[in-house]
């Protein structure tokens, strides 16, 4: 266990323990307390029992006596049923009061034969009897609780002076039990003490270790100072090879120096070179630079015409659209008109058929008007028969006659128009047929002709916006990308530049760096004597 901890729990134990020797202590003051006055009330309640007892002998002052008794046990919280042991014998004795009352009366009257017959009968003798026997149960109640108490507080005052004693031992024990334990803790302090005074007196050996490996502080100290030792003596073993390693790279370092002042030389002769090529280079990255701008200026006209292309592609496909649907509508159009007048004409052939019925008619008033000229002829012959009688007969007859034949000359006029008639309605229902065959055929062709051709006025329109854009797209990465290229060739026109200017600078820095490697030369000579140095002081320490 850890120092800290322990002594942590101990004091927290120590000062637990010494608040229950306290309190014991308080506790025991408590109960010799309560034990004397268990002894003193068992005393009191004794006499108390007396001084009744003897009262119960003098009845006259036996309610007095009683009634402060009664008063003091009360004080004393005596319990019910010995006070109603006092109070039956109180309710007993009137009848003992009685005798004596009358006894103290012959005894004023001089009659003392009478009073001491009266005092020292049998009667006399059970009547104090009832009084006495409840007083000296209530006695003896009295005098068992009184000794209960007693023996109650002894024994309460026995067990706490029992306990304290066993918490005097425990602290004594628990404060030898720490002082041993700090004691022996003491004891590895001092062992860590002297292996540390070992250490710096071994002349830097770094193989000693401290052999403590308790789990307490001391413990821990010991393990971090051999760990210490470990890092040491690892850090003593990398410094020798490190400067081993450090001496043999010295040694390479001067014939480096020496390969390196001769290729320092070359490299200026490369940079003056550098500087010459990068002259050439300005002014061939300005022409390229030159056609770059042409060729973003073309693909910058390429983009507008696409995109006007493409306006001019959307549009027509507003106009496809627009055909499309007048097409769809107009289609929808015609076919309700020809359905409608489909039906009428239809309906107007059928009606037109009456001119067949007027030709019957006319047939019918032509063989009327023969029959009627026939009987008009018949009536003229009858009339020449009748002679004079019959000239008035053959008057109208002859007017029957002549409307019969004008019948006959109309009818023969009505059937010619109806003959013409006919024939113009049969034209017309063949024309009107004939019309109503090519709109439903040639017409609605037309219509589906019109609306295909919006669709495909459609497609077209968006294949046309589709490529115009492709072209946008196309022409505007190009005039992204020659920017990029035109950007990129100026950056290599500065860089060139900058070559130029850094080619002289590197000229200038290699003569720099040839002063300065006979400076490292001279650097690395010190550098090799204090390796030299840190050698003879590392080998000092053993590992």
């Amino acid at each position: 266990m850890k120092i800290s901890k322990f002594l942590k729990i101990s004091g927290i134990t120590f000062i637990v323990i010494a608040l229950l020797a306290i309190f014991m202590t308080l506790y025991l003051n408590t109960g010799l307390n309560k034990t004397n006055l268990a002894v003193k009330n068992a005393a009191e309640f004794k006499q108390l029992g007396i001084d009744l007892a003897n009262s119960s002998d003098h009845l006259t002052n036996e309610t007095k006596t009683r009634d402060s008794v009664v008063k003091r046990l009360k004080e004393l919280n005596a319990p019910k049923d010995e006070l109603a042991l006092i109070e039956k014998a109180k309710q007993n004795s009137d009848a003992l009061i009685a005798t004596e009352d009358a006894a103290l009366k012959a005894v004023e009257g001089k009659n003392f034969d009478q009073a001491r017959i009266l005092m020292f009968n049998f009667n006399y003798e059970a009547n104090k009897k009832i009084i006495t026997d409840p007083l000296i149960e209530f006695q003896n109640k009295m005098n068992a609780r009184a000794r209960n108490e007693s023996d109650s507080a002894q024994k309460n005052l026995d067990l706490i002076i029992k306990s304290t004693n066993i918490l005097i031992i425990i602290m004594i024990l628990f404060i030898i039990f720490i002082f041993t334990v700090l004691h022996i803790k003491s004891s590895k302090l001092h062992i860590l003490s002297e292996k540390l005074e070992e250490l710096s007196n071994n002349e830097g050996d770094l193989t000693t270790r401290i052999e403590i490996t308790s789990k307490d502080e001391i413990g821990d100290i010991s393990t971090a100072v051999n760990k210490i030792m470990i890092t040491l003596q690892t850090l003593v073993k990398n410094i020798n090879t490190t400067t081993a390693d450090v001496n043999e790279e010295t040694k390479n370092l001067f014939n480096s120096i020496k390969d390196i002042s001769g290729k320092m030389k070359y490299i200026n002769e490369a940079s003056s070179h550098i500087s010459d090529g990068t002259s050439d280079l300005s002014a061939i990255t300005e022409e390229i630079s030159a056609s770059i701008e042409q060729v973003e200026g073309t693909s910058i006209d390429i983009k507008d015409n696409a995109e006007i292309e493409n306006v001019s592609a959307k549009e027509i496909e507003v106009r496809a659209l627009q055909l499309k649907s007048k097409g769809i509508k107009s289609s929808e159009e015609a076919k309700i008109i020809f359905n409608e007048k489909n039906n009428k004409v239809m309906q107007a052939i059928e009606e037109g058929k009456i001119v067949n019925e007027i030709h019957l008619m006319t047939e019918s008033i032509k063989s009327i008007a023969a029959q009627t000229n026939l009987l008009a002829l018949n009536a003229a012959i009858e009339a020449v028969r009748a002679g004079d009688q019959g000239k008035g007969f053959a008057v109208v007859a002859d007017e029957v006659r002549n409307l019969a034949e004008q019948s006959t000359i109309t009818v023969a006029n009505i059937q010619g128009v109806v003959s013409k008639v006919q024939a113009s309605f049969d034209n017309l229902s063949e024309n009107s047929k004939d019309l109503l065959t090519y709109i439903e055929k040639d017409v609605a062709e037309i219509y589906d002709l019109l609306f295909q051709t919006g669709v495909d006025y459609e497609q077209y329109a968006k294949a046309v916006a589709i490529r115009a854009e492709s072209v946008t797209v196309a022409a505007t990465t190009m005039s992204e990308s020659m920017n990029q290229v035109g950007q990129a060739v100026q950056s290599t026109i500065l860089t060139a530049v900058e070559t130029a200017g850094n080619a002289e600078d590197i000229a200038k820095s290699t003569r720099e760096v040839l002063t300065n490697m006979e400076t490292i030369s001279v650097v690395a000579d010190r550098q090799s004597e204090l390796i030299e140095s840190l050698n003879m002081l590392v080998n000092r320490f053993k590992v």
